[in-house]
């Protein structure tokens, strides 16, 4: 969503063949809105819908999913006839107010060139009591996340670069108007066993260092794949905040003359 170079209509082929929706993300999204049938959730930044479509089959609810790239939305809408998709991005969400329950967004924010005023423009799309929530890699993660960090170890200062701050989001978030910001974190570990997600770049970050960092990684990888599995732990942050059952937006005065 923002200007860097990444070109994710190239990459759409890509991201359907290896990359799925965190189940511990997905049960977290669900449990900490409470989605059920009559919840209306919005995924921004969809990509091929792999939240949106989890979470439409796991709950019943109304998901929209939105994403600029028209390739992402292709492949969506390949294998989500659940969901509704719409081209968009923030800075310029193409809802009513008060149109969602849930409003999320999974490995997104870093992409957004205002997260201050997509927070401002994403309140009010909210109903009262509403949650939104933005799920994230702090520093932490990202400086330990495997088997990225350890294989191709450039991605780390190339992400620490382009993700924001968890403690920028959390306050960007209060002072749009959001009320009762907290985080939390899932973590899920897995067995590699396979190089082929790494070797076709399914992971955006592979794209920001060079062709020879990138193919040592690969070829390292590959070489300790046939000595057996190698470990790798899946982590984020999620940023939730809520709407209050009665709020003034941010853009409003804060008194009435």
């Amino acid at each position: 969503m923002s200007g860097h170079p990444i070109d994710y209509d190239a990459l759409d082929e890509a991201y359907a063949r290896h990359r799925g929706a965190n189940p511990r993300v997905l049960r977290a999204l669900i449990d900490g809105a409470s989605v059920g049938a009559t919840s209306r959730v919005l995924d921004i930044g969809c990509g091929t819908a792999n939240y949106a479509r989890a979470t439409a089959a796991m709950t019943g609810s109304r998901v929209v999913g939105m994403d600029p790239s028209i390739g992402m939305l292709t492949q969506a809408a390949a294998h989500a006839a659940e969901v509704r998709l719409c081209q968009g991005s923030a800075g310029g969400l193409p809802f009513r107010r008060c149109s969602f329950d849930l409003a999320f967004s999974v490995d997104v924010i870093h992409h957004v060139p205002d997260t201050g005023s997509y927070y401002r423009e994403l309140l009010p799309l909210l109903g009262p009591g509403s949650r939104a929530c933005t799920v994230t890699d702090s520093d932490e993660i990202i400086r330990t996340r495997e088997p990225l960090a350890t294989y191709f170890p450039g991605t780390v200062e190339a992400d620490l670069r382009r993700y924001p701050l968890v403690s920028r989001l959390q306050e960007e978030m209060a002072a749009a108007g959001f009320a009762d910001i907290a985080l939390e974190t899932v973590e899920l570990a897995y067995e590699v066993t396979d190089p082929g997600p790494y070797r076709a770049k399914a992971f955006s970050c592979l794209h920001l260092i060079s062709e020879a960092a990138w193919r040592e990684g690969v070829d390292r990888m590959a070489a300790d794949l046939t000595l057996g599995p190698i470990r790798g732990v899946s982590r984020y942050v999620l940023i939730w905040g809520r709407k209050a059952a009665t709020v003034r937006h941010a853009a409003q005065s804060a008194d009435s003359r």
